[in-house]
């Protein structure tokens, strides 16, 4: 099996510094667009309309307590996946060749 898989740790690592790298910069924007929403919405904003902007905070903070929490443990899960998937990669690779 070795021989068919053929990659070396050094591509593992980097798989998985890319993988956290991208789940890193995805939560970042995240952030950047509610803050740069939150921003339109307030008094000074350009965009503050009383209830609309009521509203447009309430949303914000529901979607940082709950679907941010819910994206960031699913990248955690699925960088975990990765690692576990490259572990067993290399036990095989050790293993058959």
């Amino acid at each position: 099996m070795a021989e068919y898989i053929n990659m070396q740790q050094e591509e593992y690592d980097a798989l998985q510094r890319k993988l956290a790298t991208l789940h890193e910069e995805i939560i970042s924007a995240d952030e950047a667009i509610r803050k740069r929403i939150l921003a339109l919405a307030d008094m000074d904003g350009g965009f503050y309309i009383s209830e609309v902007s009521r509203k447009i905070q309430t949303l914000m903070q529901s979607l940082e307590e709950g679907a941010i929490t819910i994206l960031k443990n699913s990248f955690n899960d699925s960088e975990s996946t990765v690692s576990v998937f490259v572990n067993t990669i290399i036990g095989i690779d050790v293993i058959e060749g």
